[in-house]
């Protein structure tokens, strides 16, 4: 993301009523969004609690220029962070096998299968918003970008389900 760019998505994310706002960056934002990003949470392979749900973010993924990890063995240590109490799993690529055109990360998805979280959302495959239910995970892809990367969607509202952790 241009520095101009991360100015202007602050900015609009400042404008949004949403009380909690999360961003997990993607392979071009770049490492430097999280420094200039003031009205979201940024999470870069670690969690926050909002309101009683433990939210992990991760914007790791196989392939691009930021946060691209080709090894394999790498991209399963950092997700062996990921807590096993983790309520609401944001990533930046998609799980291999859900919503993904065949090219997800095997790892990322291991890591979910692991944790179950209650609901795993991604964007990197621009299929298209959808969602599925494995388990008692729901799996939602939420891109707004068509293929050509062109913005074509609407933001995906999922209803949050309680926390895992709840009593």
């Amino acid at each position: 993301m241009a520095t101009d760019n991360v100015v202007e998505f602050d900015s609009w994310l400042g404008e949004l009523p949403h009380r909690h706002k999360i961003f997990v960056p993607g392979n071009h934002d770049g490492a430097y969004a999280d420094e200039r990003l003031k009205n979201a949470i940024v999470l870069v392979n670690q969690g926050v609690e909002v309101e009683d749900l433990k939210i992990w973010g991760t914007p790791t993924s196989s392939v691009g220029p930021a946060f691209g990890v080709s090894s394999p063995e790498e991209r399963r240590r950092i997700f062996a962070a990921i807590p096993e109490d983790t309520d609401i799993l944001v990533s930046h690529a998609a799980p291999y096998g859900v919503l993904d055109n065949r090219c997800g990360d095997r790892e990322l998805r291991a890591a979910s299968d692991r944790v179950g979280p209650l609901i795993h959302s991604f964007g990197h495959i621009h299929a298209g918003p959808s969602s599925m239910t494995i388990g008692e995970t729901l799996y939602v892809n939420a891109s707004l970008l068509g293929p050509d990367g062109a913005l074509r969607g609407k933001p995906v509202i999922v209803k949050l389900p309680r926390a895992k952790t709840a009593t």
